[in-house]
């Protein structure tokens, strides 16, 4: 009997920042929100008693606050947590957006605009155009962080070279899904913004993907406010865009037709009028 070998796999999910290994972002049991090392009383809630859980693991933690090492939070029993390689804005957006399930999603535009030079520095211009409004502050039915997603696709890479379909693997930093069991993928970018690659496997992978830019806040990641600063940019409409449009393709390339045919008639309108202007 033949053994078949196993497809290869490609695996492009996300690179991380290298990190100092130290987890500053933790579960308040009290309060069943995330929140900062540096927002806890070392009076009251240092070591143990900070009666904090780990974002990544589940695990109890330790808040170590003394003088000598940063502030961060510590597991009680030695493990291979996924939190220690994450950067502190990873944690703290996911741990956000995974208790409150609220996030902002940006408007959405299709069409082409359709000009015409009738002279020289002269031209007439229709951009007519469909949008999908904006929608602060949304609210999924449910979120889940760190899915895998797998994909067959021939890739074009940022080089300009073609790679024969493979399979390839990524992971969703989290995805919300709606009370009618849609799912929406969100992408967070501190360092490592989505590559030519990954966003056509995210095109074949089919859903809607949003990319949300954290960088702007690392100048905040030893601030006690840093939990509500992520929450109140979150729910925001600011640094973000659709990788993957908020709608069937199909559809929209239905749309697309239809409005380069509206542009194209307008301005042969224009152009009558402009032509009837001449003398």
């Amino acid at each position: 009997m033949t053994t078949v070998a196993p497809s290869r796999i490609i695996d492009l999910s996300r690179p991380r920042t290298v990190t100092d290994g130290h987890v500053k972002i933790a579960i308040d049991n009290r309060t069943g929100s995330p929140v900062h090392v540096r927002a806890l009383d070392p009076r009251t809630r240092n070591g143990k008693a900070c009666d904090c859980t780990c974002v990544g693991c589940g695990e109890p933690l330790s808040a170590k606050q003394g003088d000598v090492q940063v502030w961060h939070f510590a597991h009680l029993a030695s493990t291979d947590c996924p939190a220690t390689s994450e950067t502190t804005l990873h944690l703290a957006a996911k741990a956000v957006l995974k208790t409150t399930r609220t996030i902002g999603l940006p408007r959405y535009e299709i069409g082409h605009y359709h000009s015409v030079m009738v002279a020289p520095h002269q031209h007439l211009v229709s951009n007519i155009r469909h949008a999908l409004p904006e929608r602060p502050a949304y609210q999924f039915a449910s979120v889940a962080v760190e899915q895998a997603f797998t994909a067959g696709v021939a890739v074009l890479d940022d080089h300009g070279v073609w790679t024969p379909h493979q399979d390839y693997r990524l992971v969703a930093d989290a995805v919300g899904t709606t009370g009618s069991g849609k799912s929406c993928l969100i992408e967070f970018v501190v360092t490592h913004r989505v590559d030519q690659r990954k966003e056509q496997v995210l095109f074949a992978v089919g859903h809607p993907t949003v990319e949300i830019h954290l960088d702007h806040l690392r100048a905040h990641e030893e601030s006690p406010d840093l939990v509500a600063r992520v929450q109140d940019h979150l729910e925001g409409l600011d640094r973000r865009h659709w990788i993957v449009p908020p709608i069937d393709l199909v559809k929209r390339a239905e749309i697309e037709a239809r409005l380069h045919a509206q542009n194209r008639a307008e301005v042969e309108r224009l152009v009558e009028v402009w032509k009837s202007t001449q003398g």
